[in-house]
């Protein structure tokens, strides 16, 4: 006769549940809420237990109530999130991961189920950090930018973004688009329109060549005002261009892109 701990049946789903759903939210890149995923995790080991009462007529425990139990699991715990379903699809990837690292000691106690479950979340949260910290070096790369202009020189890091676009439309090399804050000791001017911006430069600055360069974003484009420093280098190498796109407003954390 198979006897089955209720109370231990109880506890062991529904850790397995809030590691599965915690997995869940890393691999999608959620920030769980981690009362809705408890909540969604012992909501799932309330329904485990009920599927081993006596008394429980089978359609009770077929495959599609199982399915639609899952997806009421996910609905509790990311229902608020954009990409739901593809969280309902992770997870039941995730959930037969754990089942099959849980099926090589299926015959063991409950404690060493647990520790199995407990190492397989383990060594997937582990996994995962690798993967991103791997990411955000590559993404995250940044280079020196020194910029020369009429006996000045200002130096500050930017990120190397593969996405940039905006060329030298005669040398076609890739233009640094830099925030206007880095530049406020070699260029005296104020927050403007870029057409204003030259008109303005060309007064303060009248040796000084400027140019208006298109440029497109998802959200729509415009002109960027640019103008050719005396010198441009990226961690001490020379640009092969000489012009400096000036965004009015803040790139990112660091100085710019390149």
């Amino acid at each position: 006769m198979r006897v089955i701990y209720i109370d231990q049946l109880f506890v062991l789903n529904g850790v397995v549940n809030y590691l599965l759903l915690l997995a869940t939210g890393k691999l999608c890149g959620f920030a769980s809420k981690r009362l809705r995923v408890a909540a969604a995790a012992f909501a799932g080991a309330a329904y485990a237990v009920c599927t081993v009462l006596p008394g429980v007529p089978p359609p009770v425990s077929a495959l599609p109530v199982r399915l639609a139990i899952g997806v009421l699991l996910s609905l509790i715990a990311f229902g608020e999130k954009r990409a739901f379903f593809k969280a309902v699809l992770v997870m039941f990837a995730v959930g037969a991961a754990f089942a099959g690292a849980t099926l090589l000691v299926s015959n063991a106690s409950f404690k060493t189920l647990l520790l199995t479950v407990a190492v397989a979340y383990a060594v997937l949260t582990l996994t995962l950090k690798f993967a991103a910290t791997k990411q955000s070096a590559a993404l995250r790369q940044t280079v020196k930018l020194e910029i020369a202009l009429n006996g000045k020189t200002t130096r500050f890091p930017v990120l190397r973004d593969t996405g940039n676009a905006l060329r030298d439309p005669f040398s076609g090399e890739i233009v640094p688009i830099v925030n206007y804050s880095e530049l406020r000791d070699i260029l005296k001017m104020r927050r403007e329109n870029a057409a204003d911006a030259v008109i303005t430069l060309s007064k303060t600055n009248p040796e000084l060549r400027t140019a208006l360069l298109p440029y497109k974003t998802l959200s729509g484009g415009g002109l960027l005002l640019a103008f050719y420093a005396d010198n441009v280098t990226a961690d001490g190498k020379p640009l092969q261009t000489r012009l400096v796109a000036v965004s009015p407003s803040e790139i990112n954390a660091y100085g710019g892109i390149l």
